[in-house]
């Protein structure tokens, strides 16, 4: 008696052998895959491998820091408001002079005030011969000459520098000029008139000042 095995086709067995065989391969394809795929996963970087300082410093572009103060541009004197002054210079005989100090504003002559004369403390001297002279005033003191007119402080600042009076200039009716002294008063002098001919060795002179002292004098 036969058995129902014995009797099954001999390619049946076969044909089982390759399905077995088939599916195994599929798995092991599902399973494996090369390094080297494109596909293939990397593993994500561990905290211990992430960097945790501060990263690398950044070149700045805007150069090293200024250190030069802005410029200033300088100040003005403020002045107080303006005196007018009428002044009488008259030598106190031939060969002797005058002297006017702006400051006070006062008028001395050299036999009275030998001392201040020598220590040049007047800003402008009026000489016998009917001159203006700055040969012996203040070391700082400035004269100049100004135009007819009005004349504003900013006005006699510029002249003092721009058109100095000479060590001796021949003084004459409507001249006017501009003192500043040491200590910074402004004056504006005009010359108004002799009181005596200019064949006088003496002339008496007359003049009107207006005077600027500087704020806080």
């Amino acid at each position: 008696m036969r058995t129902r095995w014995h009797s099954a086709p001999w390619w049946v067995g076969v044909s089982g052998l390759f399905t077995v065989v088939g599916v195994v391969v599929a798995v092991l394809a599902l399973v494996y895959v090369p390094s080297d795929s494109p596909t293939a996963s990397r593993p994500a970087p561990t905290e211990a491998a992430r960097p945790t300082g501060p990263g690398p410093a950044t070149p700045s572009t805007s150069g090293p820091a200024s250190t030069t103060a802005p410029a200033v541009a300088p100040s003005t004197p403020s002045y107080l408001a303006p005196v007018n002054e009428e002044l009488r210079l008259a030598p106190p005989s031939v060969g002797l002079s005058t002297w006017l100090d702006v400051d006070q504003p006062r008028v001395f002559d050299a036999a009275s005030y030998q001392d201040e004369v020598e220590a040049k403390t007047a800003d402008l001297e009026y000489t016998s011969d009917g001159e203006f002279s700055t040969l012996f005033t203040g070391e700082f003191a400035r004269v100049g000459y100004v135009p007819a007119g009005e004349v504003t402080v900013d006005q006699c600042l510029a002249k003092v520098e721009l058109q100095p009076l000479g060590q001796h200039e021949t003084v004459e009716v409507g001249r006017n000029i501009c003192v500043v002294s040491a200590q910074g008063t402004v004056a504006w002098i005009r010359v108004t008139r002799f009181t005596e001919p200019r064949l006088y060795d003496n002339p008496t002179l007359l003049v009107r000042a207006t005077i600027w002292k500087p704020a806080g004098s």
